[in-house]
């Protein structure tokens, strides 16, 4: 059997870097701390986020993807409108990729990719 990389962490890693490479940027944890805070305090407020005008560079995420998991290596990259979640889990050893697409973007004939 020929296997390129040693453990699924490593081929997480590469993933990772293949999509940097392909223009996607990392997003650091702190901003996505904020952009949960910020959701939290929006569903608190009961502010309708549909119809608020103020743009957000990280739309809310679903709270299965953002619920935190001791031992779970998370990496947020975005591109655009889009937004990849790549998660790794050593204790099933299983590689996870969540992909977001604004909503808006999808009817939005000058976002073509």
């Amino acid at each position: 059997e020929n296997k390129h990389y040693a453990t699924h962490a490593d081929l997480l890693m590469e993933m990772v870097r293949q999509r940097v490479t392909q223009d996607f940027q990392i997003v650091t944890a702190a901003a996505v701390a904020e952009s949960e805070r910020r959701a939290v305090e929006t569903q608190r407020e009961g502010r309708n986020t549909r119809t608020s005008r103020s743009y957000d560079p990280f739309p809310r995420l679903l709270p299965s993807v953002t619920h935190e998991t001791p031992g779970i290596t998370k990496h947020y990259l975005s591109m655009g409108h889009r937004i990849q979640v790549m998660s790794y889990n050593p204790n099933s050893d299983t590689i996870d990729i969540v992909a977001f697409n604004r909503k808006s973007a999808q009817n939005d004939k000058e976002n073509v990719y």
